[in-house]
């Protein structure tokens, strides 16, 4: 049976939070300094559900007009389970995508930082047990204030240096949280992934129980 194959961000972050403005001479940024980081983070616990994701049906044997209606029910559920998978690898992917652009971002250095678009994740008319808005999508790098720290003129006074060393520190703060974040919310979607697979594959345990026959690759 096929299993999910789901990378984790490929964290890759070669920026230093130390940085110095190199501009004026014997001046460095204090290394106690890590930034305040400006991300909202997203993800919490082992799942990105807001809700557990339902249970399939079960026949009920005491009535004997069910089996059909059942038989009919467990099929659209296997059907949504498949949909369901593949939605949660899409959004992983697309997490992955997303921390990887601002990755390529902060290692080409703040002075050409610059996060290219990530289309987001668009499904219409497909069958799903995930609600209305589907699996929650992992958002977009959204820095505040949106502007990237701007280094200061060649002589500027120790103030506005200090100032800019701290805007880094916390840019790049906020640029690591992003990250952070995003690997858990893969490793959420992983925990997510296994446990629409394993209701899917309990019921097709149960029904194959009842001498029902429903072929579905999980």
């Amino acid at each position: 049976m096929r299993k999910a194959f789901l990378l984790l961000p490929l964290i890759l972050f070669f920026c230093d939070c130390n940085t110095h403005y190199s501009g004026y001479s014997g001046y460095s940024a204090p290394t106690v300094y890590s930034g305040i980081s400006r991300h909202l983070k997203r993800t919490t616990g082992q799942s990105n559900f807001a809700h557990k994701y339902p249970n399939p049906p079960v026949l009920d044997p005491n009535d004997p007009l069910e089996r059909y209606r059942f038989e009919s029910k467990a099929r659209e559920y296997l059907a949504t389970v498949v949909n369901d998978l593949e939605e949660v690898k899409k959004n992983a992917a697309n997490a992955n995508e997303k921390t990887q652009a601002v990755v390529d971002a902060a290692n080409s250095g703040l002075d050409h930082f610059s996060v290219r678009p990530v289309h987001p994740i668009i499904h219409i008319g497909i069958e799903s047990n995930l609600g209305l808005f589907g699996y929650p999508e992992f958002p977009r790098f959204n820095y505040w204030p949106p502007l990237k720290p701007v280094e200061p003129l060649y002589r500027a006074d120790s103030v506005t240096v200090d100032s800019y060393n701290q805007q880094v520190a916390d840019f790049l703060a906020t640029i690591k949280d992003y990250i952070a974040d995003a690997t858990h919310y893969v490793k959420n979607c992983q925990n997510d992934y296994e446990e629409i697979r394993k209701k899917g594959l309990n019921l097709l345990s149960y029904i194959e129980s009842l001498g029902i026959d429903i072929e579905v690759d999980l």
